[in-house]
């Protein structure tokens, strides 16, 4: 869910907020409501007076940078205030409010840097062979294999070129074994699942940096051999897991507001 909120205006029936918001919708979403209520701040309390709820598909067929004024309805909607479980009551007119909508297809940069892996596991029980897969949606890049090390180095960067109705969609990282035959599913040594629209809703785009610890498909934590025999000898239940160091780049093309 994708919430935004104005400023506060005081003492005024006839406030003028101003203020532009972005939303992300990709197709899944297009059966929805894009609701924006209208509340009472008092005393720290927001009381809804009224909402419109207006179709996801309505809004994207109204003309570009389109203005209206719209009818406020009635709602005791108890998601919409923060927790006081109140309302006002209906009344024959609760006001309107004026709203302007601008959509387009926001073309992405998405720039993932795999810089190194640290305690990877061995299929064969020596030094792994090991490389890293980074996928969205369809589009799939591989970094070169790294031989004979626990801790490889790639350094590699992956662009992605990707559209604003993409962004529900998550990156899928995963580091693989390459002493399993073909690239099979054998050959994975976990993953790490990273949301796209996080990055996006911060101001024209965001970074992320930092280690991304990977899980195996049941969603258990990967360690290191290496880190398991280490434990074993010292006695100590920490076990160091298995993470890959990533830099995430996430760029609007051109800005455009919904």
């Amino acid at each position: 869910t994708q919430r935004h909120q104005t400023r506060v205006r005081l003492r005024t029936n006839a406030p003028s907020f101003n203020q532009s918001f972005r939303l992300f919708v990709s197709d899944r979403e297009m059966s929805k409501d894009l609701r924006v209520v209208v509340q009472d701040w008092n005393a720290g309390a927001s009381i809804p007076i009224g909402a419109v709820h207006l179709s996801v598909v309505s809004v994207l067929q109204t003309p570009t940078a389109s203005r209206a004024w719209y009818p406020l309805q009635p709602t005791t909607d108890s998601s919409y205030d923060s927790g006081v479980g109140m309302a006002y009551p209906p009344s024959a007119f609760p006001g309107e409010i004026e709203l302007q909508f601008e959509c387009s297809v926001i073309p992405i940069t998405l720039d993932v840097t795999v810089a190194n892996a640290d305690n990877v596991p061995s299929s064969t029980g020596g030094t792994p062979d090991s490389y890293v897969r980074v996928a969205f949606k369809d589009l799939v890049r591989d970094t070169e294999v790294v031989k004979a090390s626990a801790n490889p180095e790639y350094n590699e960067t992956f662009r992605f070129r990707i559209f604003s109705e993409d962004v529900a969609n998550d990156l899928v990282v995963t580091l693989h074994d390459w002493n399993q035959a073909f690239h099979s599913a054998a050959g994975v040594v976990g993953q790490a699942i990273i949301p796209v629209l996080p990055l996006l809703q911060q101001r024209g785009g965001g970074n992320v940096a930092g280690r991304y610890v990977l899980t195996d498909m049941e969603g258990k934590q990967v360690h290191g051999r290496d880190a398991m025999a280490s434990a074993a000898s010292t006695g100590s239940s920490t076990r160091r897991p298995t993470t890959v160091a990533l830099k995430i780049d996430c760029r609007l093309l051109r800005t455009g507001r919904g």
